[in-house]
């Protein structure tokens, strides 16, 4: 009688199963929601905290979603701070271009006044005060914390912007030295980002309790002022009379 043989039992290949970049709460990882949290999250969290003082696990467990979301989306705690500090900067600078662009169309020349509040202005328009602006509360962590990464990044965001208000303001000082103009920018620069850090009690301890620093339409006008005097006091062998 012929050997019967016995069948072949052929396992069925198992299905590989590609990692899933899924969110704490299954939300599935192409939910531009998911980003949208994270960027918020890291905004929140670098701003408070500084840079160097924020992990990965801590954005994704603010913004409630799986910390391996951070590499889908950005790459690296890196990137995410660029875009994070870009898109805190794009308002501000989009909303100055437009008020240069209304500076340069008007049919009178603009006081130097007018000037520095189109540059200026923008940036008291982000949020209260009271709460630290967190452009300026990121800019000076990041200062602090890799000095060389700050000037690569504040010079490519701020760089157009900061060349259009020099070049107005030439407009009406034609006697100014680049040079000058450029050293009092600095200064004006580093007077806003003071400026716009919570402040109130140490501005009432400097004015003896007449000035709580919560007035931002006082603020303005005295930093205007105290700008266009700076921007003015250019020694008069450089300048005409603006």
């Amino acid at each position: 009688m012929p050997a019967i043989s016995k069948p072949t039992l052929t396992r069925p290949a198992r299905a590989v199963r590609k990692p899933s970049l899924a969110l704490a709460d299954d939300t599935p990882a192409h939910d531009e929601s998911a980003r949208d949290r994270l960027v918020a999250a890291a905004m929140e969290l670098f701003a408070r905290r500084g840079y160097n003082h924020v992990s990965i696990r801590d954005i994704a467990t603010r913004a409630g979603v799986n910390s391996a979301l951070i590499a889908y989306y950005f790459g690296n705690k890196e990137t995410l701070f660029r875009h994070v500090y870009f898109e805190a900067a794009r308002p501000i600078n989009e909303e100055r271009i437009v008020l240069f662009d209304a500076l340069e169309r008007a049919s009178k020349r603009p006081t130097i006044e007018a000037v520095i509040a189109a540059w200026l202005t923008p940036m008291f328009h982000m949020k209260s005060l009271a709460n630290g602006s967190p452009i300026s509360e990121m800019s000076l962590s990041l200062t602090a914390d890799h000095a060389e990464l700050s000037d690569q990044m504040n010079t490519e965001i701020y760089s157009e912007v900061n060349e259009r208000l020099l070049v107005l303001l030439e407009s009406r000082l034609p006697g100014a030295s680049r040079r000058s103009l450029a050293w009092r920018l600095y200064f004006l620069i580093g007077a806003v980002v003071t400026i716009t850090r919570p402040h109130a009690e140490g501005m009432r301890r400097f004015s003896h309790g007449d000035c709580a620093g919560e007035d931002t339409e006082e603020m303005m006008r005295e930093l205007i002022s105290y700008a266009a005097a700076g921007f003015r006091a250019v020694p008069r062998s450089q300048q005409t009379a603006a």
